[in-house]
């Protein structure tokens, strides 16, 4: 037994020194070549905004975040300050996030239009739902591919009920609270009526400000049409063409181009790239051989599905 665990603790250490000494390399060549970084000239900032849509970094120690919040808003600012950029292209591949971080960019990328009048264009890859449609609604031309899912325009907000588990099992949460709400939406407590018509006001005010986001983005659809689409379905992107929600259906490589046509053919499509330290590098190449035990599957489930936060999310189009 003693060898076996040895041996195991070996394995582990060279693993983990292979992996180190490979990122490390990786960085210093990495950093060598810098003539070749930056756009060369006048550019188009292609911007990606993929998986889940949340503020801050939202991953775990052994967990690759695929969306970076900060970086999102700080590129944005990038291409605003900088004279060589006419225009952004954003690839949208998401099925939304939470409310207020899908505000955040959308307003970020109106106000970039505001200050430089220059043309944000969109592009829709597997998904552009809920708040990753909500951003979308930022762009001067949306395209998505003929493969693309898109729409479910509404908001939710997931609660879990464990009173009834908690009765079996002979457990009961006590809370001293200042007020009947203060502690609505506890799973160890059933809603009453009032706290489900609170959690119901949470989420028809985001509702409507999502159909106003709309409404300004879509000015050639009414509200009248508007509100009969946003049921919280998901449509294909020729539903979506037909209804008014999309602009045209094309590949990625043909809508580049039906930019670079408008905005100008001698432009660079320049995407901007994250700095990832080599500490981050070493703890995905981890995340890429770590699995996890039912239990923390069912822990993730229950922290991010009964959150109590309200989202512009695609529930079928979970990452």
């Amino acid at each position: 037994v003693i060898g076996i665990v040895v041996a195991g603790i070996v394995f582990v250490f060279v693993c983990m020194t292979s992996m180190f000494s490979n990122a490390i390399m990786d960085k210093f060549f990495s950093d060598i070549d810098t003539e070749t970084s930056g756009p060369k000239g006048n550019y188009i900032g292609l911007i990606r905004i993929e998986g889940t849509i949340m503020d801050g970094d939202s991953s775990s120690l052994f967990e690759e975040a695929s969306y970076d919040h900060q970086f999102i808003l700080d590129t944005i600012e990038e291409c605003e300050d900088d004279e060589s950029n006419k225009g952004i292209l954003l690839y949208v591949n998401s099925p939304g996030g939470s409310v207020n971080a899908s505000d955040e960019v959308y307003l970020r990328l109106m106000e970039y239009k505001e200050n430089t009048e220059r043309p944000i264009w969109v592009y829709m890859g597997d998904q552009a739902c809920s708040g990753g449609y909500y951003i979308a609604m930022a762009g001067d031309h949306i395209i998505a591919n003929r493969n693309t899912w898109t729409g479910s325009i509404g908001v939710y907000i997931s609660l879990a009920d464990y009173s009834g588990l908690y009765e079996k099992l002979g457990i009961k949460n006590i809370y001293f609270a200042t007020g009947d709400n203060k502690t609505m939406g506890s799973g160890t407590e059933p809603l009453t009526e009032e706290q489900s018509e609170i959690f119901q006001s949470l989420v028809d005010e985001p509702f409507e400000q999502f159909l106003e986001i709309i409404d300004a983005g879509r000015p050639d659809l009414s509200m009248d049409k508007i509100r009969e689409a946003a049921d919280g379905r998901i449509y294909t992107a020729k539903q979506a063409l037909e209804i008014g929600l999309i602009d045209d259906i094309q590949t990625y490589d043909a809508t580049e181009e039906l930019m670079l046509e408008e905005v100008g053919k001698d432009l660079e499509i320049y995407e901007f790239s994250e700095e990832i330290s080599i500490w981050d590098e070493l703890m995905m190449g981890l995340n890429e051989n770590t699995s996890k035990s039912e239990a923390e599957i069912l822990l993730d489930y229950i922290e991010n599905d009964g959150s109590g936060e309200a989202m512009y999310y695609a529930m079928p189009g979970q990452y």
